[in-house]
């Protein structure tokens, strides 16, 4: 027995005895092993997927060089220009949102003159690399002991020359400067900025503090400005004239959709001249016939006429020291559409008399021509009235004369009469909405008739060469004689003429006023200078052009009948 036992214990195998299998032996012996092999897993998973994006960011980035490289191969690049600074100033915007002013980086020279022992080498230095710098001048700054700026807004070009000359105690600054991608497309609407960064003229001065803070957008068309500058600029040359002008305004809004002044500049150049006065808004003029239509629409707002009173024009009036009559070919009885058509003197007079100066005031004052415009620039101009005030004065700012307005003034003055009575501000800023939201200056009667007048004038007088196919064109025409202050008299070769035209008159959505300074006769012994051989034509050279781009389709229409509005409106 006890031999069995001790055989038993022994551990040798038996026969017919069972064998003990044992359990199987893993690495995770446990629920919590698994949990601390997924944990590593995920954070392995995690730690490469950091890895992958940061080498991805890495890759981006170099990417990003080799495109910036291949933009710019010329070294003079590489060692100055890298992510761009904060800019001081946003960028300005077209009502299309087509970039017209934005910043762009530049460099500045930076001297640490406390460093510098030598004085009159680096001088010499700087003088040579840039000729406009004054040695005595940089001399005396060195001497201050104290770090300053040599130069502002270097060129790519500048900027290799500085790092040429290799001199540790000259250093490039980053910089920003004011860049107008469009040159001299609209240089009096945005003005200039100087190298410090703060607007000095135009939209640029008056918004100053906002573009600082944010981008603005303009009711500018760039499109719109470009084609009327252009045809401008070629009538300026074809008639030999000293200035020109062009403003089109949007005539139940009152934002300006172009406005060019020439002679112009470009934005971009640092110059000064008289190209810098903007004849648009600061200058101001005797327009002459066009202001005829402010007396006849008063005369019809304060029902002291009716559109069917006559005339009698053969007779003279004189005023003062002057003689005022008519041209033989348009004497007679005439209608107040007539007297319009064929811009009668005499008869804009007598019409004046109806009313009287008290009320030719409040209404100049009502179109906005008696203080200067409120617009979003700060070149403005003042208007010059009569010293003294009488009947004889007021009876010649009846007919365009005595009283010195600017462009923009009788612009938007004509879109309150064109629009249904509404004066609307004029504007620079886009608007989100076309509708009237000014001030009523006139019943929409007075309007209905006025639109009907100044459609025949295009029709069958003074602005006949206005009349473009398709498109219903008003307006009324203007040439005054050039007032010589120091000779206290009018000079008779020298005029300014301008058209203000209207489209389309049977709902009118534009007002467009075009003015020439000093324009010449293009025909060899001949005094054809008058506003119909010139303006006139010009005007509808413009509206043919822009007519369709901004949206206005053309209606076929007999030229030679009179629409039902204006049937109606004579009446």
């Amino acid at each position: 027995m006890n031999t069995l036992g001790k055989e038993k214990n022994s551990g040798l195998y038996q026969s017919g005895q069972e064998i003990n299998i044992p359990e199987p032996v893993f690495f995770c012996t446990s629920q919590i092993s698994i949990e601390n092999s997924k944990k590593r897993i995920v954070f392995m998973s995690f730690f490469l997927l950091l890895a992958f994006i940061m080498i991805a960011i890495r890759m981006l980035f170099l990417k990003i060089d080799i495109i910036f490289e291949k933009k710019i191969d010329n070294p003079i690049y590489q060692s100055t220009f890298f992510l761009a600074p904060k800019m001081k100033r946003n960028n300005i915007y077209d009502r299309n949102n087509n970039l017209l002013a934005t910043n762009i980086e530049s460099a500045n020279l930076i001297v640490n003159a406390p460093k510098i022992k030598d004085p009159k080498k680096i001088a010499t230095l700087l003088v040579e690399t840039f000729p406009d710098l004054n040695y005595k001048e940089i001399i005396e700054k060195i001497k201050k002991n104290k770090v300053f700026t040599a130069k502002k807004s270097l060129i790519p070009r500048e900027i290799y020359d500085v790092n040429h000359l290799g001199d540790p105690n000259l250093s490039i600054e980053k910089s920003e400067i004011r860049f107008y991608p469009k040159g001299d497309l609209a240089p009096h609407i945005l003005g200039q900025s100087d190298i410090d960064g703060n607007g000095i003229s135009g939209v640029e001065k008056f918004f100053n503090k906002e573009i600082q803070k944010n981008s603005i957008q303009l009711s500018l068309d760039s499109n719109i400005q470009f084609h009327i500058k252009y045809i401008l600029e070629k009538n300026l040359k074809k008639y030999s004239a000293k200035g020109a002008v062009a403003v089109l305004m949007k005539a139940k809004t009152g934002e300006v959709i172009s406005l060019v002044s020439l002679p112009d500049f470009d934005g971009n150049k640092r110059e000064f001249s008289n190209k810098q006065f903007n004849q648009a808004t600061n200058g101001v003029y005797q327009i002459g016939s066009i202001l005829k239509l402010i007396t006849i629409a008063t005369a019809l707002d304060t029902k002291k006429i009716r559109i069917s009173d006559s005339f009698d024009t053969r007779k003279t009036i004189h005023l003062a020291n002057y003689k005022i009559s008519d041209e033989k070919d348009h004497q007679g009885i005439l209608q107040v559409s007539d007297i319009l058509k064929y811009s009668s003197n005499v008869g804009t007079i007598q019409i004046f008399e109806r009313f009287g100066k008290d009320i030719q005031y409040e209404y100049f004052k009502r179109f906005g021509l008696i203080s200067p415009s409120d617009i979003e620039l700060p070149e403005i101009g003042k208007p010059i009235l009569p010293k003294k005030s009488n009947d004889i004065s007021s009876a010649n700012m009846s007919y365009g004369y005595g009283i010195s307005i600017s462009p923009l003034q009788i612009v938007t003055a004509a879109a309150a009469i064109v629009n249904g009575g509404i004066y609307n501000p004029p504007t620079l800023l886009a608007k989100k909405n076309n509708e009237n939201s000014g001030i009523r200056i006139l019943n929409k009667k007075t309007s209905d008739q006025m639109r009907a007048l100044m459609r025949l004038v295009v029709q069958e007088g003074t602005g006949r060469r206005a009349s473009v196919q398709n498109y219903e064109v008003g307006g009324k025409t203007g040439s005054a004689q050039i007032y010589d202050s120091k000779k206290k008299s009018y000079q008779k070769n020298k005029i300014n003429t301008s058209f203000l035209s209207a489209f389309p008159m049977d709902d009118p959505q534009y007002v467009l006023y075009v003015l020439m300074i000093e324009p010449q006769s293009i025909e060899k012994d001949s005094n054809l200078i008058n506003a119909a051989w010139n303006v006139v034509p010009i005007s509808k050279e413009i509206i043919e052009i822009i007519a369709p781009q901004l949206g206005i389709l053309p209606r076929p229409y007999d030229e030679k009948s009179r629409a039902p509005y204006v049937k109606s409106a004579l009446n």
